[in-house]
């Protein structure tokens, strides 16, 4: 929830200018860690375990490795401390009602945060959350094994997030969200359909295609919304505006996809849905300003 992207603008209001969009990636690169071990650990029980036993208690095996990375949050959480940016804004008292603030003041940069969360949510819980499921109950490949093709893009997106990141800082964040919604918007339902061919390797490297092009969006989204808003409003603008678009658009994908395909009867459907999405932020990114020299 709030957490997530509030450590992300504790993250970014703490780094100096020119490595924003590296230290801004880190966040969200956890995440895609966290999830591909998520994603390893299912491959595993699936492959070690029968379905009767799973279902009975193999389930909670993966709940014994969160006990130690919950120790850890807790300790980070508890010793750290505000960023300048904010205590100067808390004591110039700017800080009251900043959602409404927003609304007021910053209806635009607040569109601009929900379109392109939409689309965050709508490609990583498409490619990274409900493949493995399409590949079990569409293509009939094993659970174990769809499990390990879709950690396996993870690993390429997690290899690639701080690289790109990286680059962003020296070319802009406008260029690797043009190039990524555009690739998302001509390549999704191309890549889809490969997928479909049922050929292992074709699935892989089309799955790590989709992680090609998803590492371009998604290594410097979180820093470039952080500096779309001013820090006054920084952190509840960018939360609010992330989460309502991530639970609405991103939580809704395996629904969505999975009627599009029994509505239609269109296998590659959900790609559409992942083009359309992407062409609404591709028109976007033609009139949004850089970013990235921003004072924040």
């Amino acid at each position: 929830g709030g957490e997530y992207t509030t450590s992300i603008t504790f993250v970014v209001e703490h780094t100096p200018k020119d490595r924003r969009g590296f230290f801004g990636s880190i966040n969200f690169l956890g995440a895609v860690i966290g999830i591909m071990f998520g994603s390893l650990m299912g491959a595993f029980l699936t492959s070690a375990f029968d379905k009767e036993t799973l279902l009975d208690w193999g389930w909670r095996v993966g709940f014994l490795f969160g006990i130690v990375l919950a120790i850890v949050g807790i300790y980070v959480r508890k010793n750290a401390s505000e960023t300048p940016e904010f205590l100067a804004i808390e004591e110039e008292n700017k800080t009251k009602n900043p959602l409404l603030k927003t609304f007021i003041h910053h209806p635009k940069e607040f569109l601009i945060s929900i379109i392109y969360s939409s689309l965050q949510g709508v490609a990583f819980f498409l490619l990274f959350v409900y493949m493995p499921t399409f590949y079990n109950k569409v293509l009939k490949i094993e659970m174990s094994k769809a499990l390990f093709i879709n950690s396996f893009a993870m690993f390429v997106l997690a290899i690639l997030i701080p690289i790109m990141a990286y680059l962003s800082d020296k070319y802009g964040r406008k260029p690797f969200l043009l190039a990524s919604t555009f690739l998302y918007s001509v390549a999704s339902v191309f890549l889809f359909k490969a997928i479909l061919s049922g050929d292992i390797k074709i699935i892989v490297m089309s799955h790590v295609a989709f992680a090609v092009i998803s590492s371009l969006f998604m290594s410097v989204l979180p820093t470039f919304l952080v500096e779309n808003f001013p820090p006054d409003v920084r952190n509840t603008a960018f939360s609010v505006g992330y989460n309502i678009s991530l639970g609405i658009f991103g939580g809704t994908v395996p629904m969505v996809a999975t009627l599009l395909i029994q509505k239609t009867g269109i296998l590659y459907s959900p790609a559409v849905y992942l083009s359309a999405v992407a062409f609404i932020c591709f028109l976007t990114t033609l009139f949004i300003k850089e970013s990235f020299k921003n004072e924040i």
